[in-house]
């Protein structure tokens, strides 16, 4: 294409057709989806089971590392919450806490079928400490004290798990009823 305000020359093309634009993007884009892919690769990748017991009480096997990292991280949060307060019987919850996901990796490692079913057992140890939380607010707050004075004031935790339960029961229900139609099991 010639402009003619500037004496005649072809003016350079920056509209966006340029092939050496795209071969630019392209090749970002390759990159990135391999370093992507190295990446994703290493950190869904399923721990061993014949690493010492002791690291799959920590870890069980045939899950990624991280699987165990968030549910303690869950239950810090819906123990000790937002706030880390400090009352004793929180940091007891958290406690119970983590020893029972050290008791439910035990068992996995020995049962097949527990270990399949891994997420219903953090499931079901979030929503025990939940409600041992709105037990122990309900039992200890005083009477005259306003619940936000309360150190055992509820917090985030509770709502967080009613939450998740829900959410990932359903999740687990749509999921294996997909499952079933694939199979033609129904």
């Amino acid at each position: 294409m010639i402009d003619a305000s500037s004496g005649g020359q072809a003016a350079a093309s920056h509209d966006g057709n340029d092939p050496d634009w795209y071969d630019k993007i392209g090749g970002g884009v390759k990159r990135f989806v391999r370093v992507w892919r190295r990446f994703d690769a290493w950190a869904l990748q399923p721990l061993a089971r014949n690493r010492a017991p002791g690291w799959q009480v920590l870890a069980p096997a045939d899950y990624p590392w991280f699987i165990p990292a968030l549910c303690a991280l869950l239950v810090m949060g819906v123990t000790v919450g937002p706030s880390f307060g400090s009352h004793p019987i929180m940091l007891g919850l958290l406690g119970l806490g983590i020893a029972l996901m050290g008791i439910l990796h035990a068992a996995a490692m020995r049962s097949d079928w527990l270990r399949e079913r891994l997420l219903g057992g953090y499931l079901a140890i979030l929503a025990l400490l939940g409600a041992l939380l709105v037990a122990a607010n309900l039992a200890f707050a005083p009477d005259d004290v306003d619940l936000n004075d309360n150190p055992l004031r509820l917090h985030i935790g509770p709502a967080m798990v009613v939450a998740l339960v829900l959410m990932l029961t359903i999740a687990s229900m749509a999921a294996a009823g997909a499952a079933r139609r694939l199979r033609g099991d129904a």
